[in-house]
């Protein structure tokens, strides 16, 4: 008895366990609006390369603030050499040596001034990183605009993938009552035919929609970058109530109110700022530099001896006179010794320290034209960038007088294929009837039902457009798309 209950109990942890993981599964495939935009944007490769620019850009920020602090650099080199040399210390020419040679030193270099091109160049930097970051906020604007219109585009799909199901059903039902009242002898063969026809043609419309879909999908899938699951579904959109509500704004109070946010408008507002920095960048070219410079070296050699022992001087040549236009040699009494050691590597380093400090101003005069260049192209560079701005200013006008256009349109078409698609389910119902009990034609019956077809493929349509056109306005109005 009780391992027949724990049989049962374990079975029904385990459906349970089934179950909690079926809906799981479930629930992760479920999309929202905001989910899909949440995973497009983080797996975007287009922002993904704008937030690696913005990187990239913020590295030279912080390289031009760098650039204001002074420069230090070591070095040590270690040689050795044989042959006919140089004696470092006596300074005097030798044959047949062979020797090694150390040196090290530390130097330093400060920039005083350079026509504060430091300071532009930080500004300008500056400058170009927050431009890209705008133009960062524009690529995610986009990238959310095309998923929420591939987002619809699949749920208007699938809508119209029910319906052409729901017609394929209704359309097989009125088969199999023909063939039934054809058997019986209730009706023609040519009535049969026409209802098969119709059956065939419901189904190849459902194959159409059943493509349009799953290519719906696919878009949609493409831009979320992950790959199309069976098990994905998406989650609807219920605003229908609200979609005939006017924001009572006009075009032009739209555009006054987003222009003032725009990444577009802001990242073009900052390029010209930054042309005029890169205007002030070339002037500094005509001033003068002023550096600092500081130094501390040494250096040891393996010819550096000292005499071991009591000297015995021997004289040799230093010079020579000249007595009546004839040399004659000056000898100098010369210290040898019987043996010599080499000076040790801290006391020669010690006695070969040596520091320097230098200022140095160098004034520019004449560069083969470049600095008058740059100011040049610097200047074209701020009108090509007004220019700029002003194709945003009316390409963003023009968008946003397209879509408040767009919009009343989409009301207007939505009502009135509503009316349109409410009035022929009306009709197609009464003909249905009608068609059953014999009191319509065959012809009469297929084509109201081939406009109610029509009328609520319309319905569908207009509906999901004004739901695009209408979250549109709602973005330029800064609300967020969900």
């Amino acid at each position: 008895m009780v391992p027949q209950i724990l049989k049962k109990r374990i079975g029904f942890c385990f459906f349970v366990l089934l179950l909690c993981h079926f809906t799981y599964g479930q629930q992760q495939n479920s999309w929202t609006l905001q989910a899909c935009i949440k995973q497009a944007t983080e797996a975007n490769i287009n922002i993904q390369q704008k937030q690696i620019e913005n990187k990239m850009l913020r590295a030279s920020f912080i390289q031009a603030k760098a650039a204001s602090l002074p420069s230090v650099n070591g070095n040590f080199s270690n040689s050795w050499q044989t042959g006919f040399a140089i004696n470092p210390e006596t300074n005097s020419a030798q044959k047949d040596q062979s020797f090694q040679t150390s040196s090290a030193g530390i130097n330093a270099n400060l920039n005083l001034f350079n026509g504060f091109q430091n300071s532009n160049n930080i500004r300008l930097q500056a400058q170009k990183l927050n431009a890209s970051k705008k133009d960062l906020e524009q690529v995610i604007n986009n990238v959310q605009l095309s998923v929420c219109n591939a987002y619809l585009a699949v749920l208007q799909n699938i809508e119209l993938k029910e319906a052409a199901k729901a017609r394929v059903e209704a359309a097989k039902k009125m088969l199999e009552k023909q063939e039934k009242m054809f058997e019986l002898g209730n009706s023609n063969k040519a009535r049969l035919l026409q209802l098969k026809a119709e059956y065939s043609n419901q189904l190849s419309n459902l194959v159409n929609a059943e493509n349009a879909c799953e290519l719906s999908y696919l878009e949609l899938c493409n831009l979320l970058n992950i790959k199309k699951d069976a098990n994905m579904q998406i989650a609807p959109i219920n605003d229908e109530a609200s979609l005939n509500e006017n924001s009572n704004l006009s075009a032009d109070e739209i555009f006054d109110k987003f222009v003032k946010v725009s990444p577009n408008i802001k990242a073009s507002n900052l390029r010209i700022e930054s042309a005029r920095l890169e205007k002030l960048l070339a002037i500094g070219g005509r001033s003068p530099r002023v550096s600092l410079n500081a130094g501390i070296n040494s250096f040891y050699t393996s010819q550096s001896k000292f005499g071991v022992g009591t000297p015995t001087f021997v004289d040799r040549p230093f010079g020579y006179w000249y007595n009546s236009g004839s040399p004659v040699p000056v000898y100098m009494p010369y210290p040898t010794y019987s043996a010599y050691e080499t000076n040790s590597f801290k006391n020669q380093f010690e006695q070969n320290l040596g520091s320097s400090v230098s200022l140095s101003v160098s004034l520019p005069i004449f560069n083969s034209w470049n600095v008058n260049t740059n100011i040049q192209r610097s200047k074209l560079g701020i009108e090509n960038n007004k220019l700029a701005l002003r194709q945003a200013n009316q390409s963003l006008y023009q968008e946003i007088t397209k879509a408040h256009q767009d919009l009343a349109f989409a009301q207007k078409k939505h009502l009135a294929s509503k009316n349109n698609f409410n009035a022929n389910k009306e009709s197609y119902e009464i003909a249905q009837q009608q068609f059953e009990i014999g009191q319509m034609g065959i012809t009469d019956y297929l084509n109201t039902k081939s406009n109610f077809t029509l009328a609520e493929t319309e319905y569908t349509q207009a509906k999901y457009n004004l739901i695009f056109r209408k979250k549109m306005i709602d973005f330029y109005l800064g609300k967020e798309l969900n």
